[in-house]
């Protein structure tokens, strides 16, 4: 299987582990196409359908 994917990186960062800071746990990145921007945070909806 072969994919192309054209994309705009809008943001990227570093999350690090929280037992050993100086090593990378996780790389997090936010897409965007040609025609739409779509983000999902996990914590806003928790705090949303928990409150």
């Amino acid at each position: 299987m072969h994919w192309n994917l054209k994309v705009r990186v809008i943001r990227l960062w570093i999350v690090l582990d929280k037992f050993k800071p100086e090593i990378p746990y996780s790389l997090e990145i936010i897409l965007q196409d040609e025609k739409v921007l779509l983000c999902h945070d996990p914590k806003q909806v928790m705090s949303d359908t928990h409150t």
